[in-house]
């Protein structure tokens, strides 16, 4: 996605929602900056991007973005920093925050409202919350000037400045203001109102949430907290979501406990129970009594730019000098490029890109296009397809047909690659056209040679075509090529120098079915591995979606591999505790049948103590 399209998304959005641009842009960057960007002259940096893009509703998880050594060292020094508060060592979240301030990038304004977010972090976490407010009151300046919570409904605002008022009324609240419950009724009421995508509702309503349940239980409303707490975790578990989750069923156990509940004391002891050893048995902590309102929770997919052109130089392989002749370059300018010395123009990057004939762009979403409206049908149409809606997705498809640009080589791919999809869900062709047609899609982008993937990260769309086609592989009793196939694949992901949790989507794909593969092929060491490599990163990334699917393979693995049947029994109950609270229903039924034919017992029963 180009200067262009990414100034057009910005623009459809706008006018969309009928919003002014002032208030998109006020205190976030110049007017004359702002505009610059919906023409396509110039792109703002990251950050400030995703201010201006989440105060018009849009989380920017969405837009992929390739980033040089130097930006993605900031995401770097925040997870370093939030480390650090977490841990109470507040001597060296200082100094982190002091090197900080000296970056190049820190003037910003969404840069200095960061600073001082995780000053009145510190501050928080010590207790002193007097100093915290000042700090947070300071850092909304930054980028809303005179703000009253009184004309709230005013202002458009980004999710750090919503989180911002949240740290606010927190300081409030532990300093005894009895307004506090009031104001975040207020929060809630035009938070409702504002339309945000799934991204940005699971991230803030939880937060709001969890506020407003302290401050009416604080004031001994009791019956009205449990309903708004409930309220969360429903929607949490809806999208498969585990942000908060165990501190929100923290409140419900002690509103039960007041009230002498005790079936639903036990019930929602057994969930959190169930959920903490999730947790534990892989390794990783987590509070139950507290939720700390400054965290991050960004999952947005980062590519190191300079990574990039050296790994799809490789795949093509070309030599430096080879690429830089055909890209009408300098070797040394691409030599500094790919040891990421300098960071290139978005222009001089698609003349590389183009060299090579591959189609990325310094930001991107997964289709090619500035109509929002667009992305938003590929994420219901996979809705369908999970529901089995297929004709539904269908017409949904025929509507992206239409309006997607086939211009673009991703957005052939998808549309290619979609209806073999539905094809073969529907029974319309056999599992050898299948493969043949998939092979063919997937060539739109680059050739389909598995010896080679393990040199560059495929793309998620190219990722989600090679994991089905391992499919159709194993379908025809091909199991060791698909192996194969998807160990080619991580290998690219493993290669990279970008943490996973900024690929997980591919990744937790990709080792669910090779950790399957691996256990039906008894090669039970490396299931157990690719398993448990899959768990920790839903858990790091506080997804659910595949983690019943991952936590009763583990189990079965263990099993397999000689674990004490009782353990596996008492496992096997904690998952279904999980899978539960989460609503899964397929896995629960799958779980239910597999522990009464091997136990010859009711898990719903055993799962009760």
């Amino acid at each position: 996605m180009n200067e262009r399209k990414i100034g057009k998304l910005a623009e459809y959005l706008r006018k969309t929602k009928h919003l002014r641009m002032r208030d998109v842009y006020q205190g976030v960057c110049s007017e004359t900056a702002y505009i610059r960007l919906e023409t396509g002259e110039s792109l703002p940096e990251f950050m400030t991007l995703s201010y201006i893009f989440s105060r018009m509703g849009k989380s920017v998880n969405k837009v992929s973005m390739m980033v040089g050594y130097k930006e993605y060292e900031i995401y770097c020094v925040q997870e370093k920093l939030e480390k650090a508060i977490l841990e109470g060592r507040y001597q060296d979240a200082g100094k982190i925050l002091d090197s900080y301030q000296k970056r190049k990038t820190a003037p910003l304004p969404p840069h200095q409202q960061y600073i001082l977010k995780m000053r009145a972090a510190i501050m928080l976490e010590q207790g002193k919350y007097a100093e915290a407010q000042r700090y947070v009151e300071c850092a909304v300046e930054k980028t809303l000037p005179q703000f009253h919570m009184d004309m709230l409904d005013e202002y458009l605002l980004s999710e750090e400045e919503w989180t911002l008022l949240l740290m606010w009324l927190q300081c409030r609240l532990y300093m005894g203001d009895k307004e506090v419950c009031k104001q975040c009724t207020a929060m809630l009421f035009t938070l409702e109102k504002r339309q945000l995508d799934a991204e940005m509702q699971i991230v803030l309503f939880p937060k709001l949430v969890w506020l407003l349940a302290e401050s009416l239980r604080q004031e001994g409303i009791e019956e009205q907290a449990e309903s708004t707490v409930r309220q969360a975790v429903e929607v949490l578990t809806e999208n498969t979501s585990l942000f908060f989750l165990l501190p929100m069923l923290e409140i419900l156990i002690q509103i039960a406990e007041k009230k002498s509940d005790e079936d639903e004391i036990a019930k929602i002891k057994r969930q959190s129970s169930a959920l903490q050893w999730s947790y534990a048995s892989s390794g990783m902590s987590i509070s139950l009594a507290k939720i700390n309102l400054w965290e991050l929770n960004r999952q947005n997919k980062l590519y190191l730019l300079s990574e990039t052109v050296r790994q799809e130089r490789k795949q093509n392989n070309l030599t430096q000098d080879t690429l830089a002749e055909r890209a009408g370059l300098d070797s040394k300018t691409l030599s500094r490029i790919e040891n990421g010395a300098n960071f290139p123009k978005p222009r001089t990057f698609r003349r590389l890109m183009n060299a090579i004939d591959r189609e990325y762009d310094i930001y991107r979403t997964n289709l090619v296009t500035d109509d929002f409206s667009l992305l938003e049908i590929e994420w219901e149409i996979s809705g369908e397809i999970m529901r089995r809606n297929y004709k539904k997705a269908r017409k949904l498809l025929g509507r992206m047909e239409q309006g997607l640009s086939q211009e673009f080589k991703e957005n052939r791919q998808y549309l290619l690659y979609m209806t073999v999809l539905l094809d073969i869900r529907e029974k319309k062709i056999d599992l050898h056209t299948a493969v043949s047609l998939c092979i063919q899609a997937f060539e739109v982008t680059r050739p389909f040679v598995q010896e080679r993937f393990s040199v560059a990260m495929l793309s998620v769309q190219e990722t989600i075509i090679a994991n089905f086609i391992a499919k159709l592989y194993r379908g025809q009793g091909e199991e060791k090529r698909a192996i194969a196939l998807l160990e080619h694949v991580l290998a690219g992901f493993d290669n990279s120098e970008v943490e996973d949790k900024y690929h997980y989507k591919e990744l937790v794909l990709v080792l669910e079915n090779l950790s399957h593969y691996c256990e039906t092929n008894n090669e039970l060491e490396k299931a157990l591995s690719y398993c448990k490599r899959g768990i920790e990163l839903l858990l790091m990334c506080e997804k659910a979606g595949l983690l019943g699917s991952f936590l009763i393979q583990r189990i079965y693995i263990e099993e397999r591999l000689g674990m004490d049947k009782r353990e596996c029994r008492m496992k096997y109950c904690k998952v279904y505790q999980i899978l539960e609270l989460m609503h899964m229903e397929k896995d629960k039924y799958i779980l239910k049948n597999y522990y009464n034919k091997h136990y010859g017992r009711d898990i719903v029963n055993d799962a009760k103590y």
